[in-house]
């Protein structure tokens, strides 16, 4: 299985699985279905409110650019992206910009469209990166999302957590993957106390300090970092 690693502000590594070629080939697949039925019956009713010739068009129009703004609006994902857990995102870990999309969308015309799909998969099957051209040119990769890193951070909090006043507002400056980042990390230094994952918490205890501007000597790093995170949580809920 491949995989690729992003890297905080934090300089936590987070390690993600790359969609293979035939997670993508369902996932487009479970869209062009949708697309399909979606456009028989948009095109229904637009036949009785604006004429067959206007219907076609406008139908035509939106569906042709559907994947576009599925992906724009939903942080890179399509509704087949979404039911198979996949995503798209730059090789440096971060959200794609609109261009970035575009850029996949024109590419995808000419991978999947123009060429059944053969460029595509050949592209895919055969990159480290698990990317086809659009990706490649985007600099963007599709990753797996596990259910386990879906999990909602509410989900971290401690009962008696929601009910704290927020000490370090700070942290509200913080965005989703780097307090997902912060979890997963400070439950390992919880769970593997060894002499490197301590170096490791003291560094990163350092560059949160730093980067949320906090002068206070820190006792309890582990409770320090869980602060964090309930108070990005109570901050942004």
């Amino acid at each position: 299985m491949s995989t690729i690693q992003f890297k905080t502000a934090q300089n936590i590594k987070v390690e993600y699985a790359l969609a293979g070629m035939w997670e993508r080939v369902g996932a487009y697949a479970i869209d062009l279905t949708v697309l399909f039925f979606s456009y028989l019956l948009l095109n229904l009713i637009l036949n009785f409110v604006v004429g067959p010739n206007f219907s076609q068009l406008i139908c035509v129009t939106l569906v042709f650019t559907s994947l576009l703004m599925q992906e724009i609006i939903l942080n890179g994902r399509t509704l087949g992206k979404f039911l198979l857990g996949l995503k798209v995102v730059k090789i440096s870990g971060k959200e794609p910009q609109v261009f970035d999309y575009l850029i996949r969308w024109v590419f995808r015309t000419i991978e999947i469209l123009f060429s059944l799909g053969i460029l595509a998969m050949a592209a895919v099957s055969t990159s480290n990166l698990r990317q086809r051209l659009g990706d490649v040119v985007a600099n963007t990769v599709v990753i797996k999302v596990s259910k386990s890193r879906e999990i909602d951070l509410e989900g971290f909090l401690r009962r008696d957590d929601k009910e704290f006043t927020i000490k370090y507002p700070q942290a509200a400056m913080l965005n989703e993957q780097s307090a997902l980042a912060l979890k997963y990390a400070v439950l390992r230094f919880e769970k593997y106390p060894n002499p490197n994952n301590l170096l490791l918490r003291k560094d990163l205890v350092n560059q949160l300090k730093n980067d949320l501007k906090i002068a206070e000597v820190i006792k309890d790093e582990n409770k320090f970092i869980r602060n964090i995170i309930a108070d990005y949580i109570l901050s942004t809920r």
